[in-house]
């Protein structure tokens, strides 16, 4: 009777660690036992811990460090320009963040970049005193004709994509999100914290809260940079 016990026992354990599991996420361990999906392959051995995410009907495992080895996935964010001068941002990291490289596909349709500080980017020359493009900033760019930029990246998350502001005066800053939201609800923590004086689109349109309320800018859109004179240092970021 007790064999029966143990043998019954020992049956229901192999039962238990005989699961089939669908792999969630990339997993890494050694040798031995092995699982793959379309995406994620995982090996290991008896007694390893698995690093990574899997389940079953009835079971989930999550242990350790995981990350999907197949990459960010790319967006492409495009802008567009009209004749004379824009004020831009993107909704997306550049892969590459050389500003050559950003203004690439529309380099003979452009003629100047500036950035805040007044550092230019050339097309004729392809001079780029600028560098890096800049997340968290607005960029001024005049275009000799309507045209349409395209900019390679990930994706910005918002609320981890704070914008600082070291000094009182004037900053042109991005706008990262994939999608409108009203002017009042996007500068909230400014307005609350009483740092924003005034902010403008390129079109002169203005929002401000003291001494005056006034709001004719209304929406925030993905693409535009805006001009703000705020009254010190300060820090904001947008809700997702």
């Amino acid at each position: 009777m007790k064999k029966l016990i143990i043998t019954i026992f020992f049956l229901s354990i192999i039962s238990l660690f005989s699961q089939e599991y669908t792999l969630k996420s990339y997993v890494i361990g050694s040798s031995a036992t092995s699982a793959s999906n379309e995406e994620y392959s995982f090996k290991s051995t008896v007694g390893q811990p698995a690093i990574g995410e899997f389940e079953s009907n009835t079971n989930k495992v999550k242990s350790g460090f995981w990350y999907n080895f197949a990459g960010p996935i790319i967006t492409t964010h495009n802008i567009r320009l009209i004749q004379g001068w824009n004020l831009i941002s993107a909704y997306v990291s550049p892969s590459n963040p050389d500003v050559k490289e950003i203004f690439k596909n529309v380099r003979d349709k452009i003629i100047i970049v500036k950035n805040m500080a007044g550092k230019i980017y050339l097309a004729a020359t392809d001079y780029n005193q600028i560098g890096n493009w800049a997340n968290t900033e607005g960029y001024q760019v005049y275009a000799k004709e309507l045209c349409t930029l395209s900019i390679e990246g990930t994706l910005l998350r918002p609320s981890q994509t704070p914008i600082s502001f070291s000094k009182s005066g004037w900053h042109l800053i991005a706008y990262p999100r994939n999608s409108n939201m009203a002017i009042v609800t996007a500068m909230n923590d400014l307005t609350e914290d009483e740092k924003m004086v005034i902010t403008k689109n390129i079109n002169g349109k203005i929002y401000m809260t003291i001494p005056n309320y006034i709001n004719s800018i209304l929406t925030m859109e993905p693409g535009q940079g805006y001009q703000i004179y705020v009254n010190g240092a300060a820090s904001f970021y947008y809700p997702d």
